[in-house]
């Protein structure tokens, strides 16, 4: 009998034991700016704050913090010795708010309680980055972090962080969607070109079109290749 049952109490032993959660959730996933920096409109983000607990238990507060903050790495020759105490990059804060969604001690029973709230996301602050930092680029990183504090020490204090994704786009009627774009070349004395395209602005997945144009000036000039390359801005 004693065999029988000690493997499940092995596994009962190591099993992690549930515990009281908060949890930080984004509803769209993402926050998306429409314009460029200078005159884009604030979004709303909507956010659940959602608080798991397993027995009654009174919480002294829960606060909600949105940062964000951007990390400059320098290039290894620019970096200064380790032993300095100097890092490879500098981090600092593009954004720091914080509100408070419980402001006075209050008894919560056993059970979930859902905290909605919105932030506003001004419309200055730039997209969000890769993590993979180029040496000399800059990453912009965007989180949420709720802290529900207890009014027994004896508690830990549950905590939780969610990144945010923060997205730029143009509005649907902007004038990058419309306007031409065109470039005109010489080479003196042998050939003129110009090269279009039908809108400065393009979406994912789609096929860049190009019109080429050339006019040949001198006998003997011949177009072997036309090379050109697209730039992100």
């Amino acid at each position: 009998m004693t065999s029988a049952h000690s493997p499940r109490r092995f596994l009962n032993a190591i099993r992690p034991k549930k515990t009281s959660s908060i949890a930080v959730y984004v509803d769209s996933g993402y926050a998306l700016l429409k314009g460029a920096t200078q005159d884009a409109a604030p979004t709303t983000l909507r956010v659940r704050v959602v608080l798991d607990l397993l027995e009654p238990t009174t919480i002294k507060s829960i606060s909600l913090n949105f940062r964000g903050h951007a990390s400059i790495a320098f290039p290894p020759q620019q970096r200064m010795p380790a032993h300095l105490g100097c890092r490879p990059n500098v981090v600092y804060d593009i954004c720091n708010q914080e509100w408070s969604l419980l402001s006075s001690a209050s008894p919560l029973v056993t059970g979930t309680h859902t905290f909605p709230f919105e932030v506003t996301i001004g419309g200055s602050l730039p997209a969000s980055t890769s993590e993979a930092i180029a040496p000399g680029g800059v990453c912009v990183q965007y989180r949420l972090h709720a802290v529900a504090t207890c009014t027994d020490r004896r508690r830990s204090n549950l905590c939780a962080i969610t990144p945010v994704q923060l997205m730029r786009s143009f509005p649907a009627d902007s004038l990058e969607f419309q306007q031409s774009l065109e470039y005109e070349g010489t080479v003196r004395g042998q050939i003129m070109y110009s090269l279009s395209i039908p809108h400065k602005t393009w979406a994912a997945g789609e096929s860049l079109s190009a019109v080429f144009k050339a006019s040949l000036l001198a006998k003997g000039t011949a177009i072997r290749q036309v090379r050109t390359s697209v730039s992100e801005t």
